[in-house]
């Protein structure tokens, strides 16, 4: 880890399984250097803006796609010497593991990686992450969707956030193998003072030489460190960098008790630090703010000891300045407190369009009714009163109106579904998906003019409302049961499973199936994947689906290939009945 170059820092992992969010956190975190040196000369010469500078922070971003392939990447990485600085995780990420948890591994891994969680979803309260991952300052909620400034500020303030830790436990780790490596070749000095009586002048001699090493160590070291008499609480030596942060000269504080120098904001501080000494405890990384000589508050860790040095008893007190570490951390709690209120305000403005739009479809679906109902009515007229003295022509351009007729009334039915869809709320209470589904398959076996063929066997009771979910059946196997009446054996086979905090269902068939390259599309409002003229329908039936999947906390999702069939999944959460 000594070894990190030093854009190292810079290295970031995405996990989420969506494959275009990767690339929109690489256009962000990894947009590459300009190709416009004519361009950048003009702006420079006008602007006075430096040549081959980089507009933005580089990154090197690695991508996974499940949880469980993320927590490999970190492990990998770890093993390489090339850890990751941070991860944006996604919460949902069915059918494995979900963000919190795929968090919780990572830190298994990883304790110092910093992790940015991605939802679009209210999936956990704070109360609940807080539960399963403990306080921590490592972690940050980001919601969806954001924005490129928010994005690059989260990666320049956690990627330094993690250089600067680094640092500082790198030169901990360092100065830690100095002195043990300096203790031991000590050891070896006394030993030979015991054992070798005859050669005390040479051992006098070496002793001399490895106090002035000590001392060299002493003062070169990066932290900041006091060597302080127990006896008195006078400062008996104090190196280079502690007259640097601090802004004294070394007569100024040598000899000087630290209660004499004004370098404590709170007192009742140093007056707890001096009891935990007195009572002969060790003191590791204890948070203060004190001040320089200019008045500059500083935010440090203090850790301290009691050790002899040559016959005298002494504190050895170092000090880690963290001022910027902190200074960084709360730019990122205000940054959190800008996001959050950003994300509220555009989830009211959201709710608010969906309402609205909800209200729109059903008024036009509504108010198209009545005019239909009446161009029916004239095509029922026309066709009674005139059809015989009509030419084959026209009596087939009116059997097209008629037809096109019942299609929009097909539409308007599917969009009147939709919008009391939306203005429906869930009416959750235990629901018995074994019953649903055997209604749904009765109903269709009754209704299909082929053999058909279910494989289907007992499903589990979830939570949610069973009106809704009833739709959920009728459609999927009405569904199935449409683009398999071409097989020879038409063949529906239903399953589920329990895992990772979900209750999955599926609906496979042997019938056409579909392009795998087009699932997104599948669950659109009026998308068709197939020739209105081989099956019909609106393309209404999978976005109820997938709308009451949703308002249930759920998702849906497909998987086919052509000429062998489809499975679609309906996910819900596991309310453990």
């Amino acid at each position: 880890m000594n070894n990190l170059n030093a854009d190292q820092h810079r290295r970031v992992l995405v996990i989420d399984d969506s494959r275009s969010i990767h690339d929109d956190f690489r256009k962000i975190l990894s947009p590459g250097k300009t190709t416009r040196p004519a361009l950048d000369a003009v702006e420079t010469a006008l602007f006075e803006i430096p040549t081959n500078t980089d507009r933005q922070i580089q990154c090197e971003v690695d991508s996974a796609f499940q949880g469980r392939e993320g927590v490999t990447l970190v492990k990998n990485a770890l093993q390489q010497g090339r850890p990751y600085a941070m991860a944006f995780v996604d919460v949902r990420m069915p059918p494995g593991w979900d963000g919190v948890e795929t968090t919780h591994e990572i830190w298994n891994i990883d304790p110092n990686i910093q992790i940015v969680i991605c939802t679009a979803y209210s999936d956990y309260s704070w109360n609940e992450m807080v539960a399963k991952l403990g306080h921590s300052d490592r972690m940050i909620i980001l919601k969806k969707p954001f924005d490129i400034i928010e994005v690059l500020q989260l990666a320049t303030a956690l990627t330094e956030k993690w250089r600067l830790l680094w640092q500082a436990r790198s030169t901990m780790q360092d100065l830690e193998r100095r002195i043990a490596r300096r203790t031991s070749e000590l050891s070896l000095t006394n030993h030979k003072l015991e054992t070798e009586v005859v050669e005390h002048k040479l051992a006098e001699t070496k002793v001399l030489e490895s106090r002035r090493w000590f001392h060299t160590v002493f003062q070169e070291s990066p932290i900041p460190i006091f060597v302080i008499r127990v006896v008195d609480g006078r400062i008996r030596d104090v190196n280079k960098s502690a007259l640097a942060l601090y802004g004294y000269r070394d007569e100024e504080m040598v000899g000087y008790q630290m209660a004499e120098l004004d370098l404590w904001e709170d007192r009742e501080k140093f007056t707890e630090i001096l009891t935990i000494l007195k009572e002969d405890r060790r003191i590791l990384n204890h948070e203060c703010q004190q001040r320089n000589r200019a008045g500059q508050s500083l935010d440090v860790l203090i850790s301290c000891e009691t050790e002899v040095m040559g016959g005298e008893k002494v504190y050895i007190a170092q000090v880690v300045n963290i001022t910027d570490r902190k200074r960084a951390e709360t730019r990122v709690r205000q940054l959190n407190r800008e996001l959050e209120r950003r994300v509220e305000r555009r989830t009211a403005e959201l709710r608010e369009t969906v309402a609205e739009l909800d209200s729109f479809t059903y008024s036009v679906a509504h108010d198209l009714r009545a005019p239909l109902r009446r161009l029916q009515g004239y095509l029922h007229m026309i066709t009674a009163e005139y059809g015989d003295g009509l030419s084959a022509k026209g009596r087939h351009f009116l059997q097209r109106i008629a037809m096109n007729a019942v299609d929009m009334g097909a539409l308007m039915d599917g969009l009147l579904k939709l919008a009391h869809l939306g203005r429906r709320e869930v009416d959750r209470q235990p629901v018995n998906m074994t019953e649903l589904m055997r209604e749904s398959v009765a109903a269709a076996q009754g209704e299909a003019s082929t053999n058909l063929r279910f494989v289907v066997g007992e499903l589990p009771t979830v939570t949610g409302d069973p009106v809704l979910l009833k739709q959920v059946w009728n459609n999927l196997i009405d569904n199935a049961v449409k683009f398999s009446q071409h097989a020879v054996q038409p063949t529906i086979t239903i399953d589920w499973k329990r895992e990772n905090g979900w209750v999955w269902f599926s609906v496979a068939d042997n019938g056409v199936g579909f392009d795998s390259a087009y699932a997104d599309k599948l669950f659109g409002v009026f998308q068709r994947l197939h020739n209105r003229s081989q099956f019909d329908g609106t393309g209404v039936g999978l976005s109820i689906v997938r709308r009451i999947a949703y308002k249930h906390g759920g998702t849906v999702w497909a998987e086919s290939r052509l000429s062998e069939g489809a499975c679609i999944y309906f996910f819900l959460p596991d309310a453990g009945i």
